[in-house]
């Protein structure tokens, strides 16, 4: 989880927001990256989103996340592989000295993409990870 490098298999770009139940972490993910299948008329995929944050001191750490069961439509496929995957994650209290990494992992891929950043970047514009064809 806290390799010294981001992984960039799959193109990653984050933004803070606020939600009715807090701050959460607005997440796009590059559709063309992820190994979407075609099946039934539908593109299937599983992707795993894991948000740590740890404190400054190293010692705390908070994990959240969720699986995206992607089932998409032709069109919005289309809309996706233009816009990107569109998800967001809630963001725990933590200090502004903290360090955040988002994990993206496509399950069908293996593919994994990663992003981190001190938590006080979160309160300005998104940030995007390179991304690695």
């Amino acid at each position: 989880i806290w390799e010294p490098g981001d992984l960039r298999e799959i193109g990653v770009s984050v933004a803070p927001a606020q939600s009715a139940s807090g701050p959460t972490l607005k997440l796009t993910l590059a559709a063309s990256d992820l190994a979407l299948v075609e099946q039934s008329g539908h593109w299937i995929d599983r992707v795993d989103l894991i948000l740590v944050t740890r404190d400054d001191t190293a010692l705390l750490a908070h994990i959240n996340g969720k699986t995206l069961a992607l089932r998409l439509k032709p069109a919005s496929y289309q809309t996706a592989l233009r816009d990107g995957i569109q998800a967001e994650l809630p963001l725990p209290k933590m200090p502004a000295s903290a360090t955040v990494r988002l994990i993206v992992v496509d399950q069908a891929s293996n593919r994994i993409g990663s992003i981190t950043l001190p938590a006080a970047a979160l309160t300005s514009a998104s940030v995007s990870s390179a991304q690695h064809e």
